[in-house]
């Protein structure tokens, strides 16, 4: 076998970096989790002695750059060299998307409760059509004493009480998709 024969198969050290650094990270984002998380995992247990090491070094204020909490976090890449780590990071994906859907549902919220505010009636059509059901009639109050509040400088009680049924609305649309699942 040639030389060049082995170094096609062989990763080069910049290779070999990147990974561990990689796998470094992907355990960085591990000891942010739960034991019952890692357990839903089937970590070894020596990760998760690893993991809830450099968590308790977290925890007592060792900065990410520190030297402890460094030496910790290369041992955690030690150890995730031994892993298939596509189910880490596919649990990572779910989560990182399920996250995401989150943050865009409670933006839609708050933009339809800025819209209803502001007296735009075309905002009531977009959530009646959305989640069915909807209290049309009260949601127009709540926003009309929102605004009220608004205009007299006092708390935004009716705000957060508009907020507040809007996302019930949302909560009971996602139970019902999960009853149809």
């Amino acid at each position: 076998m040639s030389k060049k024969d082995r170094s096609e198969r062989l990763p080069s050290r910049s290779q070999k970096k990147r990974r561990s650094n990689a796998l470094q990270e992907l355990g960085e984002r591990l000891v942010g989790l739960s034991g019952a998380e890692w357990e839903e995992l089937d970590l070894p247990l020596d990760l998760r002695a690893a993991l809830t090491d450099a968590a308790r070094l977290s925890a007592r204020g060792g900065k990410r750059g520190g030297n402890a909490m460094r030496r910790q976090m290369q041992y955690v890449g030690k150890l995730m060299r031994g892993l298939d780590p596509e189910p880490i990071m596919a649990y990572f994906d779910v989560a990182d998307r399920a996250r995401a859907r989150e943050g865009t549902a409670f933006h839609r919220l708050e933009t339809w409760r800025d819209r209803l505010l502001t007296g735009d009636e075309t905002a009531l059509k977009e959530i009646a059509a959305v989640y069915g059901r909807v209290d049309i009639t009260g949601l127009r109050e709540m926003a009309n004493q929102a605004r009220a509040e608004a205009e007299q400088g006092r708390p935004p009680k009716s705000a957060r009480r508009l907020f507040r049924y809007l996302r019930s609305l949302q909560e009971v649309a996602e139970d019902a998709e999960w009853d149809d699942v």
